[in-house]
């Protein structure tokens, strides 16, 4: 779905971020290794072509360690129910389904292309949303099984809810991609997005139609995640960045409305469940703008961390050079952000909106939701 919410090139326009799908690509052991090794040959690099007094080796060291923190920085581990897994598979087997849906010619490459670019594997059963964290998918799932002693949906409305999310959660993966050049847009590319928009739209027309103003739910929600992805101007500050990709989860809030609306939920439930999804999704962005630091400012994007900058660290971010050297500016934004401990602010907002998260749904006894907002934040306790 999200990224997950899209970061800001330094000329304002909102597109060109990876979504939220691809935070779990670098972690492990090899991604760290390669990191380092980066860096120190950056760092011996520069050293043997300037004067340098005698702190640049410590100023060096800790900027290595300060990007390798970041690289290592991640949610905890949730572990799923059986029920769970039992979902996600049927979330998978929609990807499957738009894959047979579309010209026979183009099945088995669509396949192959998916597998590659959401970086699943036949062999470890076509997972394609190893990585969307829970809540992301799981919500539908939560949010059927909550009816407390209510009459159970019937299939078709489970149907249209599954089918709708999966398809909201990879067209957000697929429109990031495209726009910042990830994918190229070839014929085949452009057939697997736009089926995937009809199948979309198709389930969430089959929800609407059961619920009274459905259909304006899904129109104004689909307009909120155009309106926050096309906006050309950047915001002032980091809650305006964090308010802006609230506005961009809108495709993937649109099977959870519809769900408590068809369970007939009051108004408090239904805004405290959006509101907890929303902390869930801004505390994901914020991750991987941690995660993202050298390739945000190596690609001269504004992230969550360039709102925490002064006015003058921010023309620095903007005046460095595109690409892997660590120039002055780069240097001087990096001492900063270690020095004035920004990742640690960061970190503690993280956890503070997944602990809101949690308490909101645990308010309404969504305790499977609650569970894995508080199993996401444990690493991140030991950072206080």
């Amino acid at each position: 779905m999200f990224p997950p919410l899209q970061k800001l090139p330094s000329g304002g326009f909102a597109g060109g971020k990876r979504p939220m799908c691809c935070l779990g690509l670098r972690t492990g052991r090899g991604f760290r290794v390669a990191v380092r090794s980066r860096l120190i040959h950056m760092t011996s690099r520069i050293k043997s072509g300037c004067r340098w007094e005698r702190d640049k080796g410590a100023l060096d060291d800790m900027i290595e360690n300060l990007l390798l923190r970041c690289s290592e920085t991640d949610f905890g581990t949730v572990p799923l129910s059986t029920g769970e897994r039992g979902f996600r598979n049927e979330m998978n087997a929609e990807i499957l389904l738009l894959c047979k849906s579309l010209p026979p010619s183009s099945q088995t490459p669509a396949l192959l292309t998916l597998l590659t670019h959401l970086n699943a594997s036949l062999a470890q059963g076509t997972n394609f949303f190893g990585y969307y964290h829970p809540p992301a998918w799981s919500i539908i799932y939560w949010l059927g099984t909550s009816r407390s002693g209510k009459r159970p949906f019937d299939k078709t409305v489970m149907g249209h809810a599954k089918t709708g999310h999966a398809m909201a959660l990879l067209l957000h993966a697929l429109d990031d991609h495209l726009n910042d050049g990830d994918i190229v847009p070839t014929h085949l590319m452009l057939l697997i997005r736009s089926q995937a928009w009809m199948i979309m739209n198709r389930a969430f027309t089959g929800m609407a139609d059961r619920v009274e103003g459905g259909a304006g739910i899904v129109r104004d929600l689909v307009d909120d995640y155009y309106a926050g992805v096309l906006c050309e101007t950047g915001p002032p500050h980091l809650r305006g960045y964090c308010d802006r990709f609230k506005d961009q989860m809108g495709m993937g809030l649109v099977a959870p409305l519809l769900v408590l609306k068809l369970l007939k939920s009051s108004e408090e439930f239904a805004v405290d469940v959006k509101h907890a999804y929303q902390l869930f999704g801004v505390a994901w962005r914020l991750m991987d703008d941690i995660r993202d630091l050298w390739a945000d400012m190596a690609g001269d994007i504004h992230s969550g961390i360039y709102f925490c900058l002064p006015a003058s660290l921010k023309r620095q971010w903007d005046e460095a050079q595109r690409g892997e050297s660590l120039d002055i500016h780069k240097r001087a934004v990096l001492t900063y952000i270690g020095e004035h401990a920004i990742l640690d602010r960061i970190l503690s907002e993280v956890r503070h909106m997944l602990h809101a998260a949690a308490m909101r749904f645990q308010k309404h006894r969504l305790e499977g939701l609650a569970r894995e907002c508080i199993d996401l934040s444990r690493p991140l306790e030991t950072t206080q």
